[in-house]
């Protein structure tokens, strides 16, 4: 019987970096499953997913934040 592999497990932590008023950037490569099921590979270096609303491309980032005033505020992490 073959084994399957659970995709759900990670070997490797994946580092997911917060941009202030911009998109979220995930490092490495990865595959994106969207709402309807397609797959889209990503091979990286680094894949950047929208945060504020206004891509054209989303769930990516394209851009768009730039032109919109700040969205979020920061607290501080102590």
């Amino acid at each position: 019987m073959e084994e399957k592999s659970n995709p759900e497990v990670v070997e490797n932590p994946t580092i997911i970096e917060v941009i202030t008023n911009g998109p979220l950037r995930v490092l490495g490569p990865l595959e994106v499953k969207l709402a309807d099921g397609t797959i889209v590979n990503k091979p990286g270096p680094r894949t950047t997913f929208c945060r504020c609303g206004a891509s054209a491309n989303k769930p990516f980032c394209d851009g768009a934040h730039k032109t919109l005033p700040p969205f979020e505020t920061v607290a501080s992490q102590e």
